[in-house]
């Protein structure tokens, strides 16, 4: 019985990473006033809490706690700590914690959940072959997501109203797919060219053109830089490697067709007779070789403001997810006289800035610790392992991520499958004995006499660590760790199910606003507040409505007692 739990708990745990691939890219409900990323972290955060669960469940079944120790456990701990502390001295405590509206990141919250499931994963996770499936799963998910947006930008949309958007696609925003595909493209390049299997080289190559062609047409001049800095770590590592003839076909193929791509997308002439003369959209939404992006605040505006906000909160910035407050606080004047003047943007040019400005010095250092180990990681396996090759392509994927950090900004779309990308990387390394990516078990040591335990120079150590990955039979740690996971998850779950109760509510009323249906607007709007008082735009929003409401009825000179009040 023990046995067929364990070996269900691992392979449930496997199908949930894989499915965590799935859901950042594809997943979205019409349900909720933001349909994409708010959907995206919920199912996120239900993925984490039940592989927590079933991992927390099978270590006291065991009678044994142990874990999967890599280099940037540490990091991402600091990480965690540092934004809590930045909460905790933000602007806007409610917002720091948990995001603000339909949107999670960044936020402590969100962190925190990826942190959790980065270490439920790593330690739970153990073959190539599993790594194999999560990435195809991952390739296969943001290929069909181009797929999408390339047949929207064309005019050919889903069969959904809110889906009739020449730049619709499952992120959201077609810079978020732009910056995954930057990702995901070294991955496919490096299998088109390294795989052993004829089949998986083509299919590679198949995905590759693909994601090209959309990556091309959406244009994001930062995930360019994403993408070619990706690159490069891919040609030094390909420098280890012979090509044979195949390889060298496909690379070439692979080059020919973004030569072709390039070439159909910036030269006016061929763009003009090809891409423009394709494209069938309704005519109120033209055939503008460019699609409505994010809009994106000037690079130097960005730092200006950061170096504002150190000056005046130097150590922990303004707070996880008040980038708003910052930017209305520190605009330089410059912006008055441009035509965003009444813009209040609420993120910089790039995720650097943001973390500068809103968890200052100390987070900026925590992510800068956090991308060194990364980076150092990433070299060790590259050049000091004899088997280099099989990392090259989660390697080039990782460096050009953060790269991207520095001139752009991320979602909840990017973040995931990144932590996706280092998990699959300390697997590997894992499966191929690298010494710095290892199990261990973690027990309390029995007291064999009153207090023997306490640190007064006796010889017995209160926590015991065997880096094989087996220990004594303990309850006590496995105990302790189900009971935390069982708080933190209903925790987790009773807060995110009230905000989406809000968030549906909220939707609602916006839906019956359209309608003008004023009394049903208004209806929803108190349930939306009722479910999550917290959010000040309900507020807003009820506030709105019902001053228009009375405005609209004083102007009646024959009034009901309702109506009256």
């Amino acid at each position: 019985m023990k046995d067929n739990f364990v070996a269900f708990s691992r392979n449930l745990i496997f199908f949930l990473i894989c499915a965590t691939t799935v859901v950042s890219t594809l997943f979205f409900l019409p349900t909720t006033s933001e349909f994409f990323e708010f959907n995206k972290f919920t199912a996120f955060l239900g993925i984490t809490i039940l592989g927590l669960l079933l991992w927390a469940a099978r270590t006291v079944a065991e009678k044994r706690f142990g874990f999967t120790r890599t280099p940037l456990d540490i990091p991402i701990l600091i990480i965690v700590a540092t934004f809590f502390v930045a909460t905790l001295s933000s602007l806007d405590q409610f917002i720091s914690f948990v995001g603000t509206q339909g949107r999670a990141w960044p936020s402590f919250f969100a962190m925190a959940t990826v942190a959790a499931f980065y270490f439920m994963a790593t330690s739970n996770l153990k073959s190539k072959k599993q790594v194999e499936v999560i990435l195809w799963t991952l390739i296969g998910a943001t290929t069909i997501a181009a797929v999408i947006a390339t047949a929207a930008y064309f005019g050919a949309f889903l069969p959904f109203d809110f889906a009739s958007l020449r730049s619709f696609n499952p992120l959201g925003v077609v810079t978020r797919l732009a910056q995954l595909e930057s990702f995901v493209l070294p991955i496919t390049i490096a299998q088109a060219l390294l795989a052993k299997n004829k089949n998986v080289r083509l299919v590679s190559l198949i995905f590759t053109i693909i994601a090209s062609f959309s990556f091309i047409l959406i244009g994001f001049i930062p995930s360019y830089i994403a993408l070619a800095v990706g690159l490069i770590v891919l040609g030094v590592g390909l420098m280890k490697n012979k090509l044979d003839k195949t390889a060298q076909g496909a690379l070439a193929t692979i080059v020919v067709f973004i030569v072709l791509f390039l070439t159909m997308r910036y030269v006016p002439q061929v763009a003009k007779g090809t891409i423009q003369a394709w494209i069938k959209a309704p005519q109120d939404q033209g055939n503008s070789l460019n699609v409505i992006g994010e809009l994106r605040l000037n690079n130097s505006v960005s730092w200006d403001i950061a170096t504002q906000a150190i000056g005046k909160r130097p150590l922990f910035g303004t707070g996880l997810g008040t980038y708003a407050y910052a930017y209305t606080q520190l605009k330089p004047r410059v912006m008055n006289s441009t035509d965003q003047w009444s813009v209040r943007f609420d993120k910089p040019s790039s995720d650097f800035a943001e973390i500068l400005t809103t968890t200052g010095i100390f987070g900026a250092l925590a992510y800068l610790i956090f991308a060194i180990v990364v980076l150092r990681f990433v070299w060790t396996l590259l050049f000091k392992s004899s088997q280099s090759g099989i990392y090259l392509p989660l390697a080039a994927a990782i460096v050009g991520f953060i790269a991207s950090n520095f001139v752009s900004t991320s979602s909840l779309a990017t973040v995931i499958p990144f932590f996706v990308g280092l998990v699959l990387l300390a697997i590997l390394a894992k499966a191929t004995d690298e010494n710095y990516v290892y199990d261990i078990t973690v027990e309390i040591a029995t007291m064999k006499g009153k207090f023997s335990w306490f640190p007064i120079g006796t010889s017995n150590d209160l926590l015991k660590t065997n880096a094989e990955g087996k220990g004594a039979k303990s309850q006590v740690l496995p105990g302790l760790f189900l009971i935390v996971v069982l708080a933190a998850s209903a925790f987790a779950a009773r807060y995110q199910i009230a905000a989406y109760r809000g968030e549906y509510y909220f939707h609602q009323a916006a839906l019956a606003t359209r309608s003008n249906n004023g009394s049903r607007t208004i209806a929803f709007l108190q349930q939306a507040i009722s479910a999550n008082p917290r959010v000040d735009s309900y507020h807003r929003n009820l506030s709105d409505i019902t001053r228009t409401a009375a405005i609209t009825l004083s102007q009646n000179k024959d009034l009901t007692d309702n109506q009256k009040n």
